[in-house]
């Protein structure tokens, strides 16, 4: 009679728990980084999005405006007021964007200085302004 080598029951289950105890432990790790990554994509409104277009403004005039974000953000808004609060060129704007909720408690505000010494003057300082 010969005997052929090969594996026991009980070392086959011992192989299959550790096949299946690695398989889900690299399962869990993929599920975490992909809702961790998901997460990191999240828009957020924000008014500093307002303030950065400002920003590539090479002269400013008082006055305010107002819009929306169209499908990034629908159903939110923003308005900003421009104004002269110096002789040299000196501008405070004021931006509010309002989410999907349209409450005013629920309405982002903050104001930012920016210096454009190029720009016309405003109504304060002998300009016409809006």
């Amino acid at each position: 009679m010969e005997l052929r080598g090969g594996f026991t029951l009980v070392e086959v289950m011992v192989a299959t728990f550790v096949f299946f105890t690695v398989t889900f432990a690299v399962l869990s790790l993929t599920t975490r980084g992909a809702v961790a990554a998901k997460a990191l994509q999240t828009k957020r409104l924000d008014p500093g999005m307002i303030a950065a277009l400002i920003t590539t403004n090479r002269f400013l005039e008082e006055g305010s405006q107002s819009g929306d974000f169209g499908d990034m953000f629908p159903d939110s808004s923003f308005s900003y007021s421009i104004e002269q609060v110096g002789t040299n060129g000196l501008f405070r704007v004021d931006f509010v964007v309002s989410g999907a909720s349209g409450k005013s408690e629920d309405a982002m505000k903050m104001s930012a200085l920016f210096f454009r010494p190029g720009s016309p003057p405003g109504s304060r300082f002998g300009g016409l302004g809006k």
